[in-house]
């Protein structure tokens, strides 16, 4: 009974108001993506198993591949940015806060290290564990995952988002088809 009431509590509880511009900004600079997030290029794989199909023709496929790049960087990007403010409006202003806070700190480069960039060869001691319980206890961690799940869950029925990455792939198709290249 008491579980179901908390359920109908968090329910029944108004959304936090929206995250302000600024903030904003601030969270999208302290983010470890913002700092590491490759560029749209053009992944070696697939222009190796592309290469393997159309032998001699990998710079041909290498161009197709950038132009493709290119096409899909403003879709994803523009995506990448509306879920990360979806996100930030979800927590609100006080739970942002903590999130810029953590990221800001040391304790980000304490959690990474104890938790999910973790060798899984490499179990926990007990001090451990009970520092990373604190770190979760310390932080809105559970409900940014929630949030970011909430917010990327959107993206894949976004018919803007869709849009783009299909009018992108109806080009690749075609500059294939033009060059004669298997894909």
């Amino acid at each position: 009974m008491a579980a179901l009431l908390l359920l109908l509590a968090a329910i029944a509880a108004p959304a936090p108001p929206p995250v302000d511009e600024a903030r904003f900004q601030h969270f999208l600079k302290v983010l470890p993506d913002a700092k590491e997030r490759p560029r749209a290029g053009v992944d070696p794989a697939e222009v190796a198993r592309l290469a393997a199909r159309n032998p001699g023709r990998e710079k041909e496929i290498e161009g197709i591949l950038a132009a493709d790049a290119s096409c899909t960087a403003p879709g994803r990007e523009a995506a990448m940015l509306r879920m990360i403010r979806a996100t930030a409006d979800r927590l609100g202003p006080e739970r942002l806060d903590r999130m810029i806070a953590f990221y800001e700190g040391p304790d980000f480069a304490r959690f990474a290290a104890l938790g999910p960039d973790r060798p899984a060869d490499k179990p926990l001691s007990a001090a451990e564990k009970a520092e990373l319980d604190r770190l979760v206890a310390a932080y809105p961690l559970r409900e940014f995952a929630e949030a970011m799940q909430a917010s990327g869950d959107g993206l894949f029925t976004d018919p803007a988002v869709g849009g783009v990455f299909a009018r992108c792939a109806e080009a690749r198709t075609a500059a294939f088809e033009r060059a004669k290249l298997r894909e």
